[in-house]
């Protein structure tokens, strides 16, 4: 009976190791990138940069596009990249109208953040926190979303809506593409070492 049970403790730790490189910044260099990511053993930062000019009311048509200055996009990929499981886009401000942040699979809407992230300071510290049962988007340590799994919104103008988001929940997200965020940074916080960051840290 030995073997086995250290067999078992072998194994646990072999599960443990992380890949180092995804603790380190990592300098996103285009407005596409595609990265192995696995969302369940890593809390994700990405640091991320104010624009100097924006506008925090504008029209319709150019709150609604995912490629504006403010806005980052995340599309969330289990087992290969012709799997997608998600889709979140957020903002590096807030908006008078709350169009902040969305998670497609989840939210019929967008929704609003709490404050204006990072007090208005240029750059900021996002971390998104993926756990079995819910997702939380902090700014700089700050709360600003969050989304239980099993509460996603019901509409009939998105249908698949709220299963989908349990969906998302259950899904085992190892890559990620991310989109228009040329010139920001990301890294993983091991989840074993859930002390995110809340300062900010030159590179």
């Amino acid at each position: 009976m030995i073997f086995p049970i250290v067999l078992t403790l072998f194994g646990t730790i072999l599960s443990a190791v992380l890949d180092p490189s995804l603790t380190e910044w990592r300098h996103l260099k285009t407005n596409e990138e595609r990265i192995p990511f696995p969302l369940k053993d890593y809390i994700l930062e990405v640091k991320a940069f104010r624009p100097d000019e924006y506008d925090t009311n504008p029209a319709y048509s150019e709150l609604f596009r995912t490629d504006k200055s403010t806005t980052m996009m995340m599309m969330l990929h289990a087992g290969n990249w012709n799997n997608k499981v998600g889709r979140l886009v957020w903002n590096t401000i807030k908006y008078d109208r709350g169009y902040d942040v969305n998670i497609e699979e989840c939210d019929a809407r967008y929704q609003a953040y709490r404050s204006f992230p990072a007090g208005g300071k240029k750059e900021q510290i996002w971390a998104w926190n993926f756990n079995r049962n819910d997702v939380e988007l902090k700014c700089d340590g700050e709360l600003q979303y969050s989304q239980h799994f099993d509460e996603g919104e019901d509409t009939p103008r998105k249908p698949g809506l709220p299963q989908s988001c349990r969906a998302l929940g259950d899904a085992d997200v190892d890559r990620i593409i991310f989109r228009h965020m040329e010139g920001y940074y990301i890294r993983g916080i091991p989840r074993n070492n859930k002390k995110e960051t809340t300062h900010h840290q030159k590179n």
